[in-house]
């Protein structure tokens, strides 16, 4: 293995990974609050309203469910999934050359050489946290029911067309079936916002603003499900309460 060039490739895996996730969670702030804002779910989703409101619903939260399951599955040679970082994080080179990369800080004044050293190896110290917090939560994704759900419901119905006969129409299976919850979304994005973090940090010495991502999805939230037709008033804090990342 040429550790160099599978850093380089981990380091591109990472970056694609967190943008993909990003996607999925902006995805999915659409229709939180057509799972958790009373008002939202009267107003918007009864009576004649309500087939369409559900159609909506079940197909953005089924297709989530199709990106958690690629985010941490897909298993091919190109694709940046935990399943495929995590095994080239098996690597004990690999993980000593990000160690070394993590820690390692430029001095150019020999007499602060002993301080930098010092500061080289709190950095591998924090790096090894990191590692061993990223290692564990990994292995608890992977072996999660709720994630292994996810990846059930993309293998047997999402990427298939392989829909159930529901009173005359097409539709997607009650995710009671896998065991899933309609918060469980929620929980399966939260994890994995940790878990795409302690990437960042190991591969490439990297955070990520989520504050700001976060209120971004609340104002597209709002934006969308407070419109002038609206018959309700979706409270700007009543969805940073409920979005999937506070």
């Amino acid at each position: 293995m040429n550790v160099n060039k599978t850093i380089e490739k981990l380091e591109g895996h990472s970056s694609n990974l967190l943008t993909f996730y990003l996607g999925t969670v902006r995805k999915y702030a659409l229709i939180d609050p057509m799972i958790f804002d009373k008002e939202v779910c009267e107003n918007r989703g009864s009576d004649r309203a309500a087939t369409g409101f559900s159609i909506i619903r079940n197909t953005i939260y089924y297709g989530v469910l199709q990106d958690i399951a690629n985010i941490v599955f897909d298993n091919g040679k190109s694709n940046p999934s935990i399943v495929n970082i995590v095994d080239k994080l098996s690597h004990e080179g690999v993980v000593n050359g990000l160690r070394e990369k993590y820690a390692l800080e430029y001095c150019a004044d020999p007499e602060l050489a002993e301080v930098y050293r010092q500061r080289e190896e709190i950095n591998r110290a924090k790096f090894n946290t990191y590692f061993e917090q990223l290692s564990k939560l990994a292995d608890e994704v992977i072996n999660s029911n709720e994630f292994k759900a996810a990846k059930s419901v993309r293998d047997e119905f999402t990427a298939h067309l392989d829909l159930q006969y529901v009173d005359g129409s097409y539709e997607y299976p009650d995710i009671k079936q896998y065991g899933l919850k309609w918060n469980s979304l929620k929980i399966m994005l939260e994890q994995l916002k940790q878990l795409i973090s302690y990437v960042g940090y190991i591969v490439r010495n990297a955070d990520f603003a989520w504050e700001s991502f976060e209120a971004q999805n609340s104002r597209l939230s709002v934006g969308f499900w407070d419109s002038p037709n609206a018959n309700n008033t979706l409270k700007r804090d009543k969805v940073l309460r409920t979005s999937p990342l506070s």
